[in-house]
């Protein structure tokens, strides 16, 4: 049996106008007929093909409040967010539909609550348009969600303990029996795969308001960023200048290259280091652990990683912007007469610089232990980053 809209909708459901894979897509989802959305979908059938209104099959699903037909299109990539010709997404169909089980399930996917409509409605707007029975409950849910995502963001008393949900779901309150016997009400109990991963720095958590990690240590918390991953081969030499290096303490170097038409400086390890035995080994990772620092580390006076590059052995290599001048030791010790960019009184200026990223690093609950003239980088004159976070330890 095909579904019906409860009324009144603040949209209508299009229609795909020439037949074929995608017509039958949108078809048997209105249909509840999953069975045959999943031949579909394995045969290739693009899961976010639209109609002519530009709505995908997630957007129709939790347009009429689908359960199953939406969390299958979820589990074969369909977009949470994606945009329909009058700019509202599946997360704003959802809402009016007052299914906040089937809500949290396209938040915990990277749903956003932060999104508006051609009319400037967010999903809380919709959720109110049709003045369904569940109305209520959405709109508790929604504000549990607001809640949890001000409760993250609120700076903590040292010592303060708080326990964190590990997903949107755990905001709801249990299914009633009532739910349960509703036509399709065994799609509504609890996913068994949550969207929380635990990774080396904490967990991925979804309220509505991009994807979260939460830190084990001090629950702080941050959005989720890509670092580009890149070839070897995509990095070059400009032809307007030689090639330059220079070494960084007894295990890294960093040389001038080129990315995608930008100048950059690129960091490895010493050819040495993992080829002897012994104590070395300790350092081969040095560049595993100074990407997952400055993956979740971002301030002024830190250099910017830009790409991780791998080559065809998988070696890995640190793209950062371009250092147009070097480490303070070898303006301090080696080139004081060539490069005269660091008068006497700009030395001031360098430690100010320098004490604001340890400050920063500080309210992280981070010490660098490796601060020397050689993690002290004068990218352009007057202006000091540090490098080397591979050794900073938590506190």
């Amino acid at each position: 049996m095909a579904a019906t809209l409860s009324l009144p909708c603040p949209v209508r459901l299009g229609v795909v106008r020439q037949a074929g894979p995608k017509a039958d897509l949108h078809r048997c989802t209105l249909e509840r007929n999953v069975n045959k959305m999943e031949k579909l979908l394995k045969k290739g059938v693009y899961v976010d093909c639209v109609n002519d209104l530009g709505q995908s099959s997630l957007f129709c699903a939790c347009l009429v409040g689908l359960t199953g037909a939406a969390e299958l299109l979820l589990q074969y990539g369909a977009d949470p967010n994606h945009r329909c010709h009058d700019r509202s997404t599946p997360v704003h169909a959802v809402a009016f539909s007052c299914n906040a089980r089937l809500l949290s399930t396209l938040l915990d996917a990277g749903g956003d609550l932060r999104l508006h409509d051609a009319m400037g409605q967010r999903p809380q707007d919709w959720a109110t348009a049709g003045a369904q029975p569940n109305g209520p409950k959405m709109l508790e849910f929604l504000n549990s969600c607001m809640s949890q995502m001000l409760s993250l963001v609120q700076q903590r008393l040292p010592g303060e303990t708080r326990s964190t949900p590990s997903s949107s779901k755990m905001l709801l309150r249990p299914p009633s029996l009532k739910d349960l016997l509703k036509p399709g009400g065994s799609d509504l109990c609890l996913s068994k795969k949550s969207s929380s991963r635990s990774g080396p720095w904490g967990s991925v958590q979804c309220f509505g308001f991009g994807k979260l990690c939460v830190e084990r240590r001090g629950q702080l918390v941050g959005l989720l960023a890509c670092v580009p991953l890149v070839s070897d081969v995509e990095l070059t030499l400009q032809e307007d200048e030689p090639p330059t290096s220079f070494t960084l303490g007894d295990h890294t170097h960093m040389s001038n290259s080129s990315w995608r038409g930008c100048r950059v400086t690129v960091k490895e390890l010493l050819p040495q280091i993992g080829s002897e035995t012994g104590r070395t080994h300790s350092y081969r990772d040095l560049l595993q652990r100074e990407q997952d620092y400055c993956s979740r580390l971002l301030h002024p006076h830190l250099l910017q990683l830009l790409a991780v590059a791998l080559g065809p052995d998988l070696h890995t290599r640190l793209v950062f912007e371009r250092v147009h001048i070097g480490p303070l030791h070898d303006i301090i010790h080696h080139k004081r007469e060539e490069l005269p960019v660091l008068p006497v009184e700009g030395v001031l200026s360098v430690l100010l610089q320098v004490c604001e990223a340890l400050l920063y690093l500080h309210t992280r609950k981070l010490v660098m232990r490796s601060l020397s003239s050689h993690t002290v980088l004068i990218v352009r004159p007057a202006l000091a980053k540090l490098t080397s976070l591979a050794f900073i330890t938590s506190v």
